[in-house]
């Protein structure tokens, strides 16, 4: 098997080569040695294959090709895989099934999973990772297939058992967070391949590294297929001595000398994987004798010597090697087990010393693919470095008896021309050549050693510095911001309304990839509001006062991907400040009323005045009004109503939009006019007490009582109670009077008319046609009159008269119209919710058809109507400071006194500021008939050119105000004005201009 072995070797790519079956010459003697010599130069590990940190990367890369390398692993190591199977199930392919072959044979365990650089399973989930993922381990001894796979996933049947394959089946879970940038990186560290031990001869996990090169010389599937019987167990026996040797520690403790824990590609040449396993512990693998022999690195005390009797020509020496074989530094990367298992530098070795005498730095690039420890990698990086500079080399012509060493050990050399004795070297490899005599000559070369290259002392550790692979940002954790805090506080909008609110702030998040900020607010901690921000402030506006709100913000990252939040509490304030008391209020009698007048307080937000009467100074105060108006303005209250000769007594108070109400005012008083008495009048009828055929004189009186109806020195024989009569008695006459006063109480002016004939009944009177009809009973052409009762079939009459109302018939072309009552229906004609919109059709009603004032208050009820006027231009005007104040729009009607709300919006923006850098700004009035009742602070409007002059544009922006006003009755005119001036009140140079557009003015006074 030996001839086997090397056959291999030869085909994976080593310089290697046997003689033909059945012939042996010196030509094939001669290359047989040469294969010992040359496998020894592994250990050497100064020339390492170019692509083999770029290997070393990759190992904990899952990848997923069609045609992928099985992989060895020995040791711990974490690891990527293949991934052999990916298949999607479950509502909108909610879940997602992958098996990652993990290595091409039996491994011991799994410890960890890491999804990228996050470690998600550890003995069990970490953190909430077992919500979005399960994991099923196999160790490559299993016999079935996965049940759950089986069970979830159609395409994998009980066949699919990946028999001396150890696989991870991975589910997982769709999350759009969890799961930002698609599929993780999954690896796993794992302990790897169980190996022989022939001290136990039992077959365990272990990291020894002449263990582990043993095993895979004799690993018939990846391997040398090598047997065991052609491995000198002496060697294994003592290379895993040396290897489990304690080694002192800076820090304290001990490690074992050499630990072999990496991963073996079984793409690469069966040479690079034993230079790989070797590297662990700078070992060799010398073939010599039919045998292999495992050794690792140590100083072996020589035994044998050569000598004038073993030589057999001249020494050849070299005392210094070339450039290319020295070096003064060394370094290489390594898989940290400090950093998880990431790519990275180990802290090089280098000698100042040798730097110094070379003249320039000289590295060797030395990178340790089966080394994870950085004391270690420094322990064989510093060996590699000693060795470099063994400068003396010698080839040593000798005899036979140079057979009894090989290639890799240490012999003694004693010559005492060149003044050696004993000197050691260490043999590097033969050659062989006839001597003239026909004798063979072994060609030995060798270089000198010392046992002081293998010192280590823990003080010649370096520090190790965390380097090697840049992490990057797989954007699936976002940082949070930080500082976040929130303050309560009011402003005062344009209108005087205050508005309380809450201006949250934080600190950036340290994320760059942070796009915006996800604001969330409640009241309750259960309902929130969101908003998404850019900046680092949101403002909560308005809010509730003494509410305590909930605040907390998160950072958001390009892929949406969320960071934790950040809270914090707020109580929110409202305007607690009153506005001031009104000023100069007084009192004014009037007929049953008292009107009341004061100047409303400069407070922004006033709201309304609250009046509050008494009967007495120091009684019991009532509200019994509230009167709104402009802050700053005049106001009145006129209290109607009232009895005539009574004190009343009042106060006042203010109050804003937040309901704060000022202390009350001075109290004012006024009593009520006495009752205004008017002159009286009446009217009747007196009737002449004796029949008589010719009509009497016209009746006079001297005096008439109000109180009693009675006349005062009337004609004999006249009375205001008519005479009974019963039909048969002569004729009766009657007179009608009129009787009215210059004054209340002054003097009558008593008139009568011509006396006229008159008759009084007393029973019932039955007037007929005198035709047919009397003697039918069911006839309407039949009127009774019995008392107050009068029944008939038609009545005819110009106009009828109930009461003192009067129902007539107005007749205009051909439209005749039913009036009742002189000026139309009155309040005392229809009671409240007699006239139903069954009884009245829609529209029925016209202006035309109830006149002005027809329809009382008792009706319709107070403030229930409101007239609007507006006026509105689309067109846009400029305006420069020339111009002064121009008015912008105007609304005229006819006031009944109410109140009035007027909203006035205009739009506007600079035009042209002729390179003016002053401070301008645009000031908007409200007039009613010329007097200002409202104004905003002027709006600055500066530095608007973005280049040429004439051509400057600025924003637009919109003006915007309401207020409201009590006009006195009659008509009104509210205007809009705009004007134009500089902030610090002096002259605009350069004519500046704004242009308006948009503009709009509305009134709404509400009728009484």
């Amino acid at each position: 098997m030996a001839i086997a072995a090397i056959a291999g070797l030869a085909a994976a790519g080593g310089a290697f080569a046997v003689a033909a079956a059945g012939t042996f010459t010196l030509g094939a003697f001669a290359t047989a040695f040469a294969v010992g010599a040359g496998l020894s130069m592994v250990s050497r590990a100064l020339m390492p294959t170019p692509s083999i940190g770029t290997q070393m990367s990759g190992t904990t890369t899952t990848v997923r090709e069609p045609a992928s390398t099985r992989t060895m692993v020995y040791g711990r190591a974490r690891v990527g895989g293949s991934i052999v199977y990916l298949d999607s199930t479950g509502t909108d392919n909610e879940y997602m099934h992958m098996v990652i072959a993990v290595a091409g044979h039996a491994i011991d365990a799994y410890e960890e999973v890491w999804f990228n650089d996050e470690k998600v399973w550890d003995s069990g989930y970490v953190g909430s990772w077992g919500t979005y993922i399960d994991l099923n381990f196999h160790d490559g001894t299993q016999t079935t297939a996965d049940a759950n796979l089986v069970s979830r996933s159609t395409q994998w049947t009980t066949n699919h058992k990946l028999l001396d394959t150890a696989y991870i089946y991975v589910r997982l879970k769709y999350d759009a967070e969890q799961f930002a940038n698609g599929l993780p990186n999954i690896s796993t560290v794992v302990r790897g391949k169980k190996v022989y031990n022939p001290a136990t001869s039992s077959t365990v996990w272990s990291q020894n590294p002449a263990l582990i090169v043993r095993d895979y010389l004799l690993d018939s599937k990846y391997g040398l297929a090598e047997d065991a019987a052609n491995i000198n167990a002496t060697s294994v026996s003592t290379a895993q001595t040396l290897c489990d040797q304690d080694v002192a520690l800076d820090a304290g403790g001990t490690q074992k000398r050499y630990v072999c824990d990496g991963v073996v590609d079984t793409g690469n040449s069966r040479e690079a994987n034993i230079e790989a396993l070797l590297s662990a512990m700078a070992g060799r693998l010398i073939h010599s004798g039919g045998e292999y022999f495992i050794s690792g690195s140590a100083y072996v005390t020589p035994t044998v010597t050569i000598d004038e009797s073993v030589l057999v020509g001249a020494i050849s020496t070299q005392t210094k090697q070339s450039r290319r074989s020295i070096y003064n530094g060394v370094k290489g990367v390594f898989l940290s087990e400090e950093d998880n298992y990431i790519l990275a530098d180990y802290p090089a070795q280098i000698s100042s010393t040798y730097s110094a005498t070379d003249g320039d730095p000289i590295y060797l690039d030395m990178p340790l693919p089966t080394t994870t420890n950085n004391v270690r990698a420094q322990r064989l990086a510093k060996l590699a470095l000693l060795q470099s500079r063994q400068q003396t080399s010698v080839s040593l012509p000798c005899n036979l008896a140079a057979l009894k060493f090989k290639a890799g050990d240490n012999i003694m050399v004693t010559n005492a021309k060149i003044g050696w004795s004993a000197k050691v070297f260490q043999v590097l490899g033969y050659t062989f050549d006839l001597g003239s005599d026909g004798s063979i000559i072994v060609n030995v070369e060798a270089i000198e050693t010392a046992s002081s290259i293998y010192d280590w002392a823990s003080s010649d550790e370096e520090d190790y510095l965390a380097g090697g692979e840049v992490s990057l940002y797989d954007g699936r954790t976002v940082a949070a911001p930080t500082s976040f805090s929130g303050t309560a506080s009011t402003a005062t909008n344009l209108d005087g309304t205050i508005a309380p609110q809450i201006v949250s702030t934080w600190t950036a998040s340290a994320d760059a990839f942070v796009v915006k900020y996800d604001y969330q607010w409640s009241t309750n901690n259960s309902d929130w509001n969101s908003s998404d921000v850019e900046g680092t402030q949101f403002t909560i506006s308005p809010t509730i006062g003494a509410a305590t709100y909930y605040t907390r913000v998160r950072a958001v990252n390009q892929l949406g991907v969320r960071s934790a939040f950040v809270t914090a509490n707020v109580t929110a304030v409202g305007d607690t400040v009153a506005p001031a008391v009104v000023g100069s209020p007084s009192a004014t009698a009037g007929q049953g009323s008292i009107t009341l007048a004061w100047t409303n307080p400069a407070d922004k937000d006033f709201s309304n005045a609250e009046i509050y009467r008494a009967n007495t100074t120091g009684g019991t105060y009532t509200a019994v009004a509230s009167v709104a108006g402009g802050y700053g303005l005049p106001s009145s209250f006129v209290n109607g109503s009232l009895a005539d000769s009574e004190d009343y007594f009042y106060k006042i108070k203010s109050v804003d939009y937040s309901g704060n109400k000022s202390a009350f005012s001075a109290i004012v008083s006024a009593t009520t006019d006495a009752a205004a008495l008017t002159p009286r009048a009446d009217n009747g009828y007196v009737y002449y007490t004796q029949s008589s055929a010719n009509a009497p004189s016209t009746p006079s009186a001297t005096s008439y009582n109000y109180d009693t109806a009675s006349f005062g020195g009337l004609t004999t024989n006249w009375q205001k109670n008519p005479p009974t009569i019963n039909g048969a008695d002569g004729k009766f006459w009657a007179a009608s009077y009129t009787i009215t006063e210059s004054s209340f109480g002054g003097s009558q002016t008593i008139t009568f008319s011509a006396p006229f004939a008159s008759t009084q009944f007393d029973g019932l009177v039955t007037f007929t046609n005198l035709n047919s009809e009397l003697a039918d009973a069911s006839s309407t052409e039949i009127t009774t009159i019995n008392g107050g009762l009068i029944k008939t079939g038609t009545m005819e009459a110009d106009r009828i008269r109930v009461d003192g109302v009067g129902i007539d018939v107005v007749t205009s072309g051909t439209n005749k119209t039913l009036i009742i009552g002189d000026d139309g229906v009155t309040t005392v004609k229809i009671d409240d919710l007699a006239v139903s919109s069954a009884k009245i059709a829609n529209l029925a009603v016209t202006t035309g058809k109830i006149a002005n004032l027809s329809v009382e208050t008792l009706k319709i009820a107070g403030n229930a109507v409101t007239l609007p006027s507006s006026s509105y231009t689309a067109a846009a005007t400029n305006l420069s400071e020339s111009n002064g104040e121009v008015v912008q729009q105007t609304v005229t009607y006819t006031s009944e006194g109410g109140s009035v709300n007027v909203f006035a919006t205009i739009v506007f923006f600079g035009y042209d500021d002729d390179q003016t850098n002053e401070g301008v700004q645009v000031a908007f009035s409200i007039k009613r008939n010329g007097t200002l009742i409202g104004s905003a602070t002027p709006i600055a409007v500066q530095n608007w050119q973005l280049g040429d002059a004439g051509n400057g544009r600025k924003e637009r922006q919109v003006y915007a105000v309401s207020l409201k006003d009590v006009p006195s009755s009659g008509s009104v005119s509210y205007t809009l004005t705009a004007k134009l001036e500089d902030q610090n009140g002096s002259t605009i140079t350069n004519n500046p201009i704004i242009t308006l557009s948009n503009k709009s003015l509305v009134t709404l006074e509400v009728k009484k």
